[in-house]
């Protein structure tokens, strides 16, 4: 199967975002953070808001770019919130770093970008594609729940104060949706920091 074939395997398509964790190594600095893709053809964009330390590293082309494709709500949580937690291996044959226990790696190369008002678009083309995990896994409705809730606090530095109520209204949300299908301790604990640390935007 091509590239093409296991990208859309994997979940990618052109009509919806797919959330990752892109790991991101430039000289000594790794840097980790979640990051939304689309398919366009055989490669893969992503929609980077400027004045970021993500926008700054992936418009560098120094930069060794690994994609790491899991379902794991708590690594999607260390990569925003805990990112010294965060375990890494070298991916076979290849010369960058991965986040450990992810389910598949996309080593990316940056190809192009275009520039937006407030934003820039970034294009990839992926060149080493590793499944790591071929067992199939359920689906959590906590674990989309937490993610979310993570896209809407990384939003909320870049947004006016009404947006920022807005958006803290919908991690509520998903919290009620975390109690109302998980009564695991810690899975709950980690919502609630969400919420915490959401709830601070609004005292600015």
């Amino acid at each position: 199967m091509n590239n093409l074939g296991i990208l859309k395997k994997i979940g990618f398509s052109s009509t919806g975002i797919t959330e990752t964790i892109i790991t991101i190594e430039c000289g000594n600095m790794l840097y980790s953070t979640p990051i939304g893709f689309k398919l366009c053809r055989d490669k893969l964009v992503a929609k980077v808001y400027k004045n970021t330390l993500l926008h700054e590293l992936l418009s560098r082309k120094d930069c060794k770019l690994c994609l790491c494709i899991t379902s794991s709500s708590m690594l999607f949580y260390r990569s925003v919130l805990e990112r010294d937690y965060l375990k890494y291996i070298y991916l076979k044959d290849v010369d960058r770093k991965c986040i450990q226990n992810c389910d598949s790696y996309i080593n990316l190369d940056l190809i192009d970008i275009i520039d937006r008002k407030q934003y820039s678009l970034h294009y990839f083309k992926p060149f080493k594609i590793i499944i790591a995990n071929t067992y199939p896994k359920g689906f959590h409705r906590y674990d989309y729940a937490i993610v979310e809730s993570l896209v809407y606090l990384t939003k909320m530095t870049y947004v006016d104060e009404n947006t920022r109520l807005s958006y803290y209204e919908r991690i509520l949300w998903c919290r009620d949706i975390v109690y109302r299908s998980c009564s695991n301790r810690f899975i709950r604990v980690l919502i609630n920091n969400i919420v915490e640390k959401a709830s601070k935007y609004l005292e600015k």
